[in-house]
């Protein structure tokens, strides 16, 4: 009896488990972090206006971002859920979705320190303009916490992406002495948010023709 016990704990722990790692397996995740890095991209645009922070980040970065959400929220709406079905996870996977959530909470007001210190001048005049540095900066703001989440949601494909992340500013300065500025981060950043995109979409097709749509006829 105990041993019979085990076996259906074992069983629905691995059901869990597959249902879970199902969360990515639309692509959605992969399309709605390619396009936050392309939208990271958007922020080097130069503008010649007195108002240009408002116009980039107000009018250009915001609404780009809030279409990367959309696309996750409503794609997960109409095309996983009506396929796959929505899943009340353990509380082990709730556990979990509330530490990433104060990770996340963490990791941008780290970010918005990182990227206020450089504006400050209270670094002086630090170069930042290296390659070390740059692999630094890509290592604590992109490939850790990507990391780390990848590590939460059990989602493999993200420690790829963490590491493309993680060397775009690497990237970044290796394309400065052939293309300038903004063209050198536009160019790094584009690349590795595009490729997301042609993952995420591949996966996407390739998950419609798994899970077709499935009609409902009423009549008798």
């Amino acid at each position: 009896m105990i041993k019979l016990e085990n076996k259906k704990n074992i069983s629905l722990k691995e059901l869990e488990k597959k249902a879970y790692k199902s969360i990515f397996e639309d692509g959605l995740w992969d399309i709605f972090f390619g396009m936050i890095f392309l939208g990271f991209s958007l922020t080097f645009i130069e503008l010649n206006s007195e108002f240009e922070i408002v116009l980039k980040y107000f009018l250009i970065i915001a609404p780009w971002n809030l279409g990367a959400i959309l696309i996750l929220m409503l794609g997960k709406r109409y095309i996983t859920i009506p396929r796959l079905g929505y899943v009340e996870f353990g509380p082990k996977r709730q556990k979990a979705k509330h530490k990433l959530g104060y990770f996340i909470i963490i990791n941008i007001m780290v970010f918005a320190l990182l990227l206020a210190l450089p504006l400050s001048g209270i670094l002086g005049d630090l170069s930042l303009g290296n390659s070390l540095t740059a692999l630094l900066i890509g290592f604590l703001i992109i490939w850790l916490p990507l990391s780390v989440v990848a590590f939460i949601f059990s989602f493999s494909r993200l420690y790829i992406y963490a590491i493309m992340g993680g060397i775009s500013f690497y990237l970044t300065e290796i394309l400065y002495p052939l293309v300038g500025e903004p063209f050198d981060a536009i160019i790094s950043f584009g690349i590795i948010g595009g490729i997301m995109i042609i993952i995420g979409i591949a996966l996407l097709v390739r998950f419609l023709q798994k899970y077709p749509s499935v009609k409902i006829n009423n009549k008798v």
